[in-house]
């Protein structure tokens, strides 16, 4: 074992995974000891919308909850702004390796997949789970997000307390029992380390293979932007990288760890293909699998089942491999750049109007990202709005 991946020995992520978040977890013990069940249906609704401010008359603990995990040092924030302005440079392509990459290697987490199942996102609701995901990042990592003024801490909070209730629930249903000896507690710490390393070193891994330059300085500001969100919602910052070297070792030993093949995964892999060929449109729709191939590596395909259309695949990754290649070489975003993200945008809006609602709501983008990525949407002095109905339940 290397030196970057000394400290996570199979011992250590062995006793994360029987670990949670003990001060979100006493929060919602708390309410469930008050027999307060209707607070706690109120308030996952609430956290799962994920964009309204907290609302008033909160119980007193979780109102101290917000106060004592809200606070981020003006240290931090510095680091942050290097890597919300990465962000704003290539969030478009960011989002898309997000939707292409990130979210099948989570998918690969043959363990951590089964809490996305028992909680109804995979088999009822799977495409607003990558809404509430995309809305999230978008809060976290647009500039001034983890300031006091931002959305970010109030976002990631709101994760947080809702992996609690959904630990507590999980933990507590007397009808379908948890196996933790198999699978560790619910959104255990190691899985939530894992999450984490899928939103930062599995995109810059994405961007490579798009053949974007990112500096060193940009991959670590990164990197230490999602360092301070991992922190907000509940890892122990001793076991988060604390350098390129670190995540990159830590992703290759959970992926040696943790990647398996699960009929949850497949199924919900074939949710997000479908989404991305929704998406492409017709007839582009029949790549939409080529598209995923292009930045998934072959053993999680076969893990999630991602078919093989050896033409197709070719075709599309020649085309998308040599306009990449033309980018480059002309140090000017090109065609396939633009469509890159004229697709991430366009992804991002059809999840919005597809999958979030059960009343009308609006999906932020912040205008200083608005301008860079020329994004269309009504403009409010601070934000670009998408108003949707939200689907029946």
């Amino acid at each position: 074992m290397n030196d970057a991946a000394s400290k996570w020995t199979d011992e250590r992520l062995d006793a994360l995974r029987l670990q949670g978040d003990p001060e979100a977890d006493e929060v919602i013990r708390k309410i469930f000891a008050r027999d307060e069940v209707d607070a706690v249906t109120e308030l996952l609704a609430h956290l799962l919308d994920n964009d309204d401010p907290i609302p008033e008359a909160l119980p007193d603990d979780v109102e101290e909850y917000f106060r004592a995990t809200g606070q981020v040092s003006p240290a931090e924030i510095a680091h942050a702004r290097i890597g919300e302005n990465f962000f704003a440079t290539h969030g478009p392509e960011i989002m898309l390796v997000l939707c292409c990459n990130s979210l099948p290697f989570d998918y690969a987490n043959k363990r951590a997949v089964g809490v996305l199942y028992q909680t109804g996102f995979l088999n009822k609701r799977p495409n607003r789970r990558v809404a509430q995901t995309a809305q999230m990042i978008l809060d976290v990592m647009a500039p001034g997000g983890l300031t006091s003024d931002g959305f970010g801490i109030r976002s990631a909070q709101k994760v947080r307390l809702m992996h609690a209730a959904i630990r507590h629930l999980i933990l507590t249903n007397k009808d379908r029992a948890w196996d933790v000896d198999k699978l560790g507690i619910p959104i255990n710490q190691a899985d939530l380390l894992y999450t984490l390393m899928s939103f930062s070193q599995v995109v810059l891994d994405g961007l490579q293979r798009m053949k974007l330059d990112v500096t060193r300085r940009e991959g670590e500001a990164y990197l230490a932007a999602w360092r301070i969100v991992g922190r907000m919602m509940g890892i122990e910052p001793s076991v988060i990288p604390e350098s390129l070297e670190e995540a990159a070792a830590l992703t290759q030993r959970m992926a040696q760890r943790e990647h398996g093949a699960s009929h949850e995964g497949k199924v919900m892999m074939e949710a997000l293909a479908g989404l991305v060929g929704d998406v492409l449109g017709r007839p582009l729709a029949m790549f939409r699998w080529s598209l995923i191939r292009f930045f998934v590596s072959p053993s999680v395909c076969r893990m999630l089942g991602v078919p093989r259309h050896p033409v197709r695949d070719r075709l599309a990754h020649s085309i998308t491999g040599l306009a990449l290649l033309l980018d480059h070489a002309v140090d000017r975003p090109g065609p396939m750049r633009r469509w890159f993200r004229s697709f991430s945008v366009r992804m991002i809006q059809f999840f919005i109007e597809q999958e979030l609602g059960p009343t009308s709501r609006t999906f932020r983008i912040p205008e200083q990202l608005h301008r860079d990525w020329e994004v269309p949407g009504e403009t409010r002095p601070e934000f670009v709005t998408f108003t949707c109905p939200m689907e029946a339940e």
